[in-house]
Order: C-alpha cells, then sequence, then structure tokens
C-alpha cells in the first residue's frame, strides 16, 4: 500500500525534526494533525504505551450526522467495515488488525524495530472511535 510508505516517511521526517525526543513528537503530531489520529504517551501501568484514536476518515459528514451508526461510517477509513456497519451487520474485530499493522509498520520507522500493536477499542463492536495501543520499546522511556 503506497499510503503507508508515505506516512512512515511523514513520521519519520517529523521525528527527525523533533530530535528524537518521543515526547515531542507525540505533542507535534495530535497538534498538527498531519496523521489520522490522536496520539497520547500511557504511563499508568508498567510500560508506557502509545495510545492512538483514530480521527474520523471523512471529519465533517462526520460532524453532520447525528445517528451514531452513521457517524461511525464516516468514521471508518475500511471500505468493508463501513459497509458492514451502514448495513447493521456483524463483523469480526479482526477487521480492524488491518490498521494495527498499519502503525506496526508506521512505527517502525521511529522505533527501528516492530513496535507490538494492541486494538482496545472498534466502531465495529460500537465504539466511537477506533483505538490502538503501541509498546513503546524500553530503549524509549
Amino acid at each position: 500500500h503506497h499510503y503507508i510508505v508515505q506516512s512512515g516517511e511523514i513520521l519519520r521526517a517529523a521525528w527527525d525534526e523533533s530530535n528524537h525526543d518521543l515526547r515531542k513528537l507525540v505533542k507535534r503530531i495530535t497538534q498538527e494533525a498531519f496523521l489520522g489520529g490522536n496520539y497520547r504517551i500511557d504511563e499508568s501501568g508498567g510500560e508506557p504505551q502509545l495510545i492512538i484514536e483514530r480521527r474520523p476518515a471523512r471529519q465533517e459528514a462526520h460532524d453532520e450526522a447525528t445517528d451514531p451508526a452513521e457517524k461511525r461510517y464516516h468514521a471508518c477509513f475500511c471500505p468493508l467495515v463501513r459497509d458492514a456497519i451502514r448495513g447493521g451487520k456483524q463483523i469480526s474485530r479482526t477487521f480492524c488488525h488491518c490498521s494495527g499493522g498499519w502503525y506496526v509498520q508506521e512505527w517502525e520507522n521511529v522505533f527501528g524495530e516492530k513496535p507490538e500493536v494492541r486494538l482496545v477499542n472498534t466502531m465495529v463492536e460500537g465504539a466511537d472511535a477506533c483505538v490502538f495501543a503501541v509498546k513503546i520499546p524500553p530503549k524509549f522511556w
């Protein structure tokens, strides 16, 4: 997928411009919104995690929708999941692991290794947004 290469390059450039400071990078990519999520570092557990909450794919349509399912439809990036949401069909959360794989590839550009990514919440189960937790390698703590 050519978009993953592009977003990985954008993230890597932002990493370099942040002087390899993970907190600066996370603050910048959230404030400037040049990637598709809201990012924060969660240090409440034993190991810090990068929490990524996906922004809506079609923000204006999402904001105008009044029905929760229609909001999720406009928020989702995946055409297969969107069709299931709009059609009221059950679909496995494993479809959302594709986005998890996206984050593995994207954040490998920063960490220099493939991070572990876990799906926390998904719109296919009624959440308002998909949320992923990326394990931050110890050398970045």
